[in-house]
């Protein structure tokens, strides 16, 4: 599926551009109610050397007139028609011009220190490619105040991958050079991230998670992990599927244990169709 050149409705001043070193990159489709927040989260970031890209996916709401709404030197806005949140990320990511990418969902709130937490973890530590964080829940939906999610350093994210994403994909920020490599899939709508990070991991691409909270996650009923749980647990396992050998084979993984902990997790294709 070939993605469509976006309409550009707002640029940054060439000051912002020249003194950027990270570009966030939000893709919004029909969040008119959420996208100025999301937007003011950035924009308070403690490290100001960003440029916001907002890419309206084909809204059908006033999401772009939300986002065309505020003004600020950093923000480019652009728009398309509707081609799904990962064409819309890796349309975003072929127009930055900055080493560093950060993602982030068009309904979430970014943390003030998130892109100074995450960008001197990345400075510090040459071999990482990409970096998470943790979340904490808020919205109607939410069922808890905090999301739990480990600490992974080194090889640790190959076993967190046997059976999970290791980092939602909107707290994740890293080397431009790995999102290129790796761009998102834009044939997945659902569980693109999980995919996204098996990939990244078997082409060799380090990935960490901090104890960082980065992010704040909106809980509501648009949420594709509410409204479309069921689809979202088969297609997370049918990709776990498809890259479970080649984690299974990955550095520092107990081989034993960890096919216990993944072909237990996905019943009996998965069993049937590994072969250590």
């Amino acid at each position: 599926m070939s993605e469509i050149p976006p309409t550009t409705r707002r640029v940054p001043t060439s000051r912002a551009v020249d003194g950027a070193t990270v570009t966030v990159i939000m893709p919004a489709y029909n969040t008119e109610k959420y996208v100025g927040e999301a937007i003011s989260s950035v924009l308070s970031q403690t490290r100001r050397d960003f440029i916001l890209h907002v890419h309206d996916d084909g809204s059908t709401d006033g999401t772009l007139e939300a986002a065309l709404s505020v003004s600020d030197d950093r923000c480019l806005v652009t728009s398309s028609t509707n081609q799904g949140v990962s064409a819309a990320r890796n349309l975003a990511i072929g127009m930055a011009r900055t080493p560093f990418i950060a993602l982030m969902d068009s309904d979430d709130h970014s943390l003030p220190d998130r892109l100074e937490g995450q960008l001197n973890y990345l400075a510090e530590h040459p071999e990482v490619a990409v970096v998470g964080g943790r979340l904490t829940l808020f919205g109607d939906a939410a069922e808890s105040d905090t999301w739990w999610q480990p600490s992974l350093t080194g090889n640790e994210s190959w076993t967190e991958l046997l059976w999970r994403t290791a980092c939602g994909a909107g707290a994740c920020a890293g080397r431009i050079d790995a999102f290129r490599a790796v761009p998102f899939d834009p044939t997945l709508r659902l569980a693109e991230d999980y995919d996204w990070e098996c990939r990244l991991a078997t082409a060799g691409a380090a990935i960490d998670v901090t104890d960082q909270v980065v992010l704040r996650y909106r809980r509501h009923g648009l949420n594709h992990s509410i409204e479309q749980a069921g689809e979202v647990v088969r297609a997370t396992a049918e990709i776990r599927r498809k890259y479970g050998k080649s984690m299974l084979r990955g550095p520092g993984t107990d081989r034993f244990v960890d096919w216990l902990v993944w072909a237990s997790s996905d019943f009996g294709p998965a069993i049937r169709d590994l072969t250590i």
